[in-house]
């Protein structure tokens, strides 16, 4: 099953839309996340998102995780 939380100040509509445009693979929205980390890095990348570069920041509740940008897993 698929779980899906959070918003962007979009309306349910474009919600809807932007799942259906995912789904049947034409929009990737992983290229929008550009960092990842888990939930003890959640307020360090709230009180500082202006100056963290980037686009969405990815929050997992339940890894253990410093805010890593996606590139730093390639290099």
């Amino acid at each position: 099953s698929t779980h899906i939380v959070g918003t962007s100040g979009g309306s349910k509509g474009d919600m809807v839309e932007s799942i259906e445009l995912s789904s049947q693979g034409k929009i990737n929205p992983s290229f929008m996340i550009t960092h990842v980390g888990g939930l003890q890095a959640a307020p360090h990348t709230i009180l500082n998102q202006l100056d963290i570069p980037g686009g969405k920041k990815l929050i997992y509740p339940h890894i253990d995780l410093p805010l890593t940008a996606i590139d730093d897993f390639l290099s």
